[in-house]
């Protein structure tokens, strides 16, 4: 499971965000969180199931997603 890398799905809004989740599930993807709100889903899936992931139907774009840490630092200089 090493190679998988983590993404973000954005759905549909004319979709069911619930029956995306469970076609993206049954083809690979570890489904983190489900932000029905801005119909967006992230998770985990190899880069080679994105094809699959890509073809549910109610998908309209999987994006890379990475890690952002800001700077708790007071003295950070920023702002």
């Amino acid at each position: 499971m090493s190679n998988e890398q983590l993404w973000i799905v954005t759905i549909d809004h004319e979709k069911s965000i619930a029956q995306v989740v469970r076609q993206l599930e049954t083809r690979g993807l570890a489904v983190h969180s489900v932000l029905a709100e801005v119909g967006c889903v992230t998770g985990s899936a190899a880069e080679s199931q994105l094809s699959a992931l890509r073809a549910v139907d109610g998908v309209l774009d999987i994006a890379a997603d990475f890690p952002v840490q800001l700077d708790t630092e007071a003295d950070s200089g920023v702002w």
